[in-house]
């Protein structure tokens, strides 16, 4: 009766697990999910659950994401990562609440359209013609009714002396990093999967929910791996919070498979195997 994730290398996994579970009596539980016939806006996931104080989980849902891609990536690494990572996380830091404030939503493809359109020098902010038809202003514009004026004096701060100073290849590079590893999300089946209405969940496993996640890495390549990433993620937070959740979702013990796991690892493993057991998993 566990419920349970299945990561898929091979393309013939999600087949063979669809067959082992019809075997055994749990063909009624199987979820197959191949990208387009379900989804999982993690976004919206997160800041349904949150609301507003749900913010720094996207921030850090993001962060996660970019990590996910230079691991899959064919391309060598950044040097000195820390600097990278904490420059993106600013980023993200400081456009997400605009965002937010903005519309009472995230969308991936605003963010990316936000940070494409932010100045690249301080005086810009204040230019009338730079400002005509600039989403970056209209999102502050939208956003400055909702946000306390210092709130609001921390940002622009930011935009306008910080970011907007930046040398202009570490500016650049900044830029490209971030959309280069979004920009995927805004296209075909990811698009589906992960910025559209969400009909799956997590949790679902912990009612017994076998959620096959037939993305194979060695036939959908990076792609793949960036998606099943992401939801073992998801799910790998919502395991280690289901304690807090009432007996129903407590108690029911789920599992974790991962077809040639060295493709699924990352940075995360180490303290979800540290504390899974205390939730069941």
């Amino acid at each position: 009766g566990w419920g349970g994730i299945v990561l898929c290398a091979k393309p013939e996994e999600a087949g063979h697990w669809v067959r082992l579970c019809r075997k055994h009596g749990r063909g009624q539980t199987v979820i197959r999910w191949n990208g387009r016939n379900a989804g999982f806006n993690f976004v919206a996931y997160e800041l349904a659950r949150h609301g507003a104080e749900g913010i720094n989980n996207v921030i850090e849902c993001l962060m996660r994401v970019l990590e996910f891609s230079r691991s899959a990536s064919a391309l060598p690494s950044k040097g000195n990562e820390a600097f990278w990572d904490d420059t993106m996380r600013q980023v993200l830091r400081h456009a997400v609440p605009l965002l937010y404030a903005a519309s009472g939503n995230v969308r991936i493809d605003q963010l990316l359209a936000f940070v494409r359109s932010a100045p690249n020098a301080p005086e810009q902010m204040r230019d009338p013609d730079w400002q005509k038809g600039n989403f970056f202003c209209e999102v502050f514009t939208a956003a400055a009714e909702r946000l306390d004026d210092a709130t609001g004096q921390k940002l622009v701060a930011y935009w306008q002396h910080d970011f907007a100073r930046l040398d202009p290849k570490t500016r650049g590079n900044i830029v490209i990093s971030l959309t280069t590893a979004l920009d995927r999300f805004n296209h075909g089946w990811m698009a589906e999967a992960f910025c559209g209405a969400t009909t799956i969940v997590p949790e679902l496993t912990f009612h017994g929910a076998i959620i096959i996640l037939d993305m194979p890495a060695f036939t959908l390549n990076e792609d793949g791996i960036i998606a099943q990433q992401l939801f073992k993620y998801m799910w790998q937070r919502a395991v280690l919070a289901r304690n807090s959740l009432p007996p129903a979702q407590q108690e029911r013990p789920c599992f974790l498979w991962a077809d040639e796991a060295q493709h699924f690892l990352n940075s995360q493993d180490a303290e979800f195997l540290s504390a899974c057991r205390g939730s069941r998993a």
